[in-house]
């Protein structure tokens, strides 16, 4: 049985950190996806943000810290309200617009965000094209759409289809779908978005065995070396991708 996204996600947030991201593996991959994102997200001042999917604000914080205009939505109360305590205990001073909402039918108005980011949600989203083209729409000429997902066409193909014919996670039984790489780029061009950079990374369910999670995390970092960007990529089984709007 596949879970509806909101309850699952209302009953995982305030695990949620904990569960994914401690331990060698957890921390790695956390501070690795960190790194990539800070690399690609441009911060402009002036500038208007959308945030899709914030959960517990693993990026909403760091991003508000460095006093951008953000909006940051997601589909569960209780990812928003800890997003809101984080907020709170980092002090960020720049207010936030908090907001409970379907992305895939945001209702902003069109062209009114300089940069629209989303990780790890668009696998979560049904029919997430709707999403993209939602994207599409609320950003503005010369816009920047930066997107982190499981890519299907990856080290982890065999799985990725399995959880593609079944539409659910293996493990958390969550609606989930690994977006294709090659049909995303496709979509994009559709919609006057093109690729600017691409990046790559491992990702490694949590792994509570002390002696075999550390070994896994010190391959997720030799392999990481050789994934991050060039041809190797490809196999990546996280994909961080900066799509340009037209002007």
């Amino acid at each position: 049985m596949t879970m509806n996204v909101e309850e699952f996600y209302n009953n995982e947030a305030k695990a949620y950190d904990t569960l994914r991201w401690t331990g060698p593996i957890g921390n790695y991959v956390h501070r690795q996806y960190e790194r990539l994102v800070a690399e690609a997200l441009p911060i402009i001042p002036g500038a208007r943000y959308l945030e899709v999917g914030c959960g517990t604000g693993r990026f909403t914080v760091p991003v508000a810290a460095q006093g951008v205009d953000l909006t940051a939505v997601d589909i569960s109360d209780e990812m928003l309200a800890t997003t809101r305590g984080k907020l709170q205990a980092a002090a960020v001073k720049q207010p936030v617009q908090l907001l409970k909402l379907d992305a895939r039918d945001s209702g902003f108005a069109p062209a009114s965000y300089d940069v629209v980011f989303s990780f790890n949600v668009i696998n979560h989203v049904p029919e997430y094209e709707r999403l993209i083209t939602e994207v599409a729409r609320v950003l503005k000429p010369g816009g920047c759409f930066v997107v982190g997902y499981p890519s299907l066409w990856s080290v982890y193909l065999p799985y990725a289809m399995l959880v593609n014919l079944t539409r659910r996670s293996i493990r958390r039984g969550v609606y989930t779908r690994w977006p294709s790489t090659p049909a995303l780029v496709r979509q994009a061009r559709g919609l006057g978005l093109s690729v600017e950079r691409a990046r790559g990374m491992f990702h490694c369910p949590a792994i509570r065995q002390p002696l075999v999670a550390n070994v896994v995390a010190t391959m997720l970092k030799l392999g990481g070396k050789l994934v991050e960007k060039g041809p190797l990529q490809a196999v990546a089984s996280t994909r961080i991708m900066v799509f340009r709007k037209a002007k």
